[in-house]
């Protein structure tokens, strides 16, 4: 990930963890989707799927899915585990950009 985030100056990621078996986690999809769209030109959203990425959810201590974690300048500053609603995910992203 130290790649990816060297090559923007300041930008702030969301990266959901998810697993394609997880009820949850497709629920979460389409908010996922629509907050990609509305973020558009100050987030970045992206998906990791768990169980073709164990090494990289274990790096990140993930321990249930759906998983958000938020990065701001290469820097780990949040995260949030769950179903959870597209107010709460904004209001997340709100506090930490």
């Amino acid at each position: 990930l130290a790649e990816v985030f060297s090559n923007f100056s300041v930008i702030f990621f969301v990266i959901k963890f998810f697993s394609p078996t997880c009820g949850p986690c497709k629920t979460m999809a389409p908010i996922v989707h629509g907050l990609a769209a509305k973020w558009f030109n100050e987030v970045i959203v992206a998906t990791l799927d768990t169980s073709r990425n164990p090494q990289i959810a274990s790096f990140f201590n993930i321990r249930a899915v759906p998983s958000f974690l938020f990065f701001k300048n290469g820097s780990l500053t949040g995260q949030m585990e769950g179903a959870v609603s597209d107010v709460s995910l904004e209001q997340k992203i709100s506090s930490l950009l």
